[in-house]
Parts: C-alpha cells; sequence; structure tokens
C-alpha cells in the first residue's frame, strides 16, 4: 500500500506500568493521535481514546497517568476496535507516522500480536527522539521536554497524557520540519 505524505500521524501511548519489575504485559490504555496537514504544518484532527484492559492499572500507573481501571471500564474501548478506529478514521495503513522514540512502536507491535488486534499503522515510521538528535547533534536522545526547551518551546498540558504528548510531539515535529523544509521537498 502507498504511503501518502499530505497527512502525517503523530502518536503517543500509555500502557499499564508498575513502580518496580512488571507485574504482567504493558497494555496500552490511552492512544493519543494527532493527524499534521503538511502543506500548513497545521494540525487537522486529534483524539483520545482510551483502551480497556481486564488488567486494573496500577495505583502507580494511576497516579502517573491520571487513568483509573473505572474510567477504562466506562470509557475505554477493545484494543481492537482502537486499531479499527484508527485505521478507518485516520488512514493509519497509508500514512507516514511519528513517535518520540521506539517505545510506541513496539508497545503497538506487541498489543497487536497478543490481544488479537490488527496492527493500524504504516510499516513507515519515523522516531522523532532519534531523528531529532542526529540532526541537532547530540550523542544520545533527550527527554521530550528537554528537546522542546532546546527548540524554545514548553511543554503544554499535562504529562504522561497520551494525546498532550502526541500534541507537543506534534510541535516539536512542526518545529523540526519548518526549519529544515529541504528534508521534506515535494520535489524529491
Amino acid at each position: 500500500m502507498k504511503v501518502s505524505l499530505n497527512h502525517i500521524l503523530v502518536v503517543d501511548v500509555e500502557s499499564t506500568c508498575w513502580d518496580g519489575p512488571p507485574e504482567g504485559n504493558r497494555d496500552i490504555i490511552e492512544i493519543g493521535i494527532v493527524e499534521l496537514h503538511m502543506e500548513n504544518l497545521k494540525i487537522y484532527k486529534w483524539d483520545k481514546i482510551f483502551v480497556f484492559t481486564d488488567q486494573k492499572p496500577s495505583s502507580y500507573c494511576t497516579e502517573l497517568t491520571g487513568i483509573t481501571g473505572d474510567l477504562l471500564r466506562y470509557d475505554g474501548i477493545n484494543y481492537g476496535v482502537a486499531c479499527a478506529k484508527i485505521i478507518s478514521q485516520y488512514h493509519g495503513l497509508n500514512r507516514l507516522w511519528v513517535s518520540w522514540g521506539e517505545y510506541d512502536k513496539l508497545q503497538f507491535i506487541e498489543n497487536s500480536q497478543r490481544r488479537k488486534g490488527i496492527y493500524p499503522f504504516s510499516s513507515s515510521h519515523i522516531n522523532l527522539k532519534q531523528l531529532f538528535s542526529i540532526m541537532m547533534g547530540f550523542t544520545k536522545g533527550l527527554s521530550l521536554d528537554k528537546a522542546l526547551k532546546f527548540a524554545g518551546m514548553e511543554f503544554e498540558g499535562k504529562r504522561h497524557s497520551a494525546l498532550d504528548d502526541a500534541l507537543n510531539t506534534a510541535k516539536l515535529f512542526t518545529w523540526l520540519v519548518g526549519n529544515n523544509k529541504f528534508l521534506f521537498n515535494k520535489g524529491a
């Protein structure tokens, strides 16, 4: 399937987590997704998708993300339904997608295999943390906060909210593209 570059998806996930060794598989419990229109580098649409899991978030996870078992039970949708929504509403299978690091991509791969969902994205993925480090001359990856500060911006919203993390990653992506337009030249 041909990948379109007119719109790019910026994605972040929150997963079940523990303060210490994992007590089970990490299930995606929140997906933040932002669609950027590359013609003008503007956000086209965005969404926060809560994903139901049988695994109740630990108290550490709830403190970190604000996500409770009740929230997932009442507002969450099945992982397969969440993936189908990304495919149908965001055209995930034929769009380039971006995340801050590899974690989000690996979580989708692992969750799709284990939770019997379809992988909702194309194989065209940009690890913005790695790209940013290479382009700015850093020898190791920065946190999203530090990268934003380097670019003269501040994190907006709540940390460990998948949508807020995706929106901030999108902001950094548009800054990087806007300052390096030669990388995304339409004639190339």
